[in-house]
């Protein structure tokens, strides 16, 4: 007897693993209720191997849409067969426009992490987004390399990775000036999520941006000329206002 409910157990387990592996993704998409401004279109696969063709987000405080492309999702039935599980994504290509990397989602059941993220996109995605003193052009890429990342409120819980701007360069006033390597750290302070500019940089740049949602994002700090700094963005201090009784030029946004 015991041998015959072992059996049928390992068939039912089977059986529901199958009908899950197997059930069409956009089945599930049209039950999920997406957040105001988020949608998503031709979701093809199985919830075991999905494809969506774009994911837009519109973030009420911008006109420009942020459109992430070819998401593939990949569930992984060993965390699923544990109950926790766990989605492999990736997304974007070298000739799509948008943001483009991979991560793994985790937890789905109960409070949702992010592990093992690396995304890359163009710097200027980010500079057209933000109310600058200035016209600016952000030329060269950025690469996001996220460690952890836990959903609290309003944004995180916790969270730890590191930004990397190589090659950094902007362009205002029809001129370019090369700003060297940035690095920034990402931590979240007070469920805010926080970047903050490691101050050993060749622009005596010390600023820290945070993001509390899609439409929330703040920033500031302070930009403190060095003799090194480069003519071009000298030229342009006086539209950044008067320094302060140390020399520094305050930044905020």
């Amino acid at each position: 007897m015991k041998k015959w409910l072992f059996s049928f157990a390992i068939f039912l387990l089977s059986y529901l693993v199958f009908l899950v592996v197997t059930m069409p993704a956009s089945f599930v998409a049209a039950k999920i209720k997406l957040p105001a401004g988020v949608n998503i279109s031709k979701v093809s696969g199985t919830v075991w191997n999905a494809h969506i063709e774009t994911l837009s987000i519109k973030p009420a405080s911008h006109q420009q849409v942020i459109v992430i492309k070819q998401i593939q999702a990949q569930l992984n039935l060993l965390a699923l067969l544990s109950f926790n599980p766990s989605v492999d994504i990736t997304f974007g290509g070298r000739l799509l426009d948008g943001p483009r990397g991979k991560l793994t989602l985790n937890n789905l059941f109960n409070q949702i992490s992010i592990s093992d993220a690396n995304i890359n996109f163009d710097a200027n995605e980010i500079s057209q987004r933000l109310s600058l003193a200035i016209e600016a052009q952000a030329l060269g890429e950025i690469k996001v390399h996220l460690k952890q990342f836990s959903l609290g409120k309003p944004l995180c819980q916790s969270a730890k990775g590191k930004i990397t701007w190589q090659r950094a360069a902007i362009n205002a006033f029809e001129q370019t000036v090369e700003l060297g390597t940035l690095n920034a750290a990402i931590h979240c302070e007070k469920g805010v999520l926080a970047l903050k500019v490691e101050p050993k940089n060749t622009l005596g740049l010390t600023f820290t941006a945070y993001i509390r949602s899609s439409t929330q994002v703040s920033g500031n700090g302070y930009l403190t000329p060095s003799a090194t700094l480069p003519k071009a963005i000298r030229d342009v201090l006086p539209f950044l206002g008067k320094p302060d009784s140390k020399g520094r030029y305050l930044l905020r946004f």
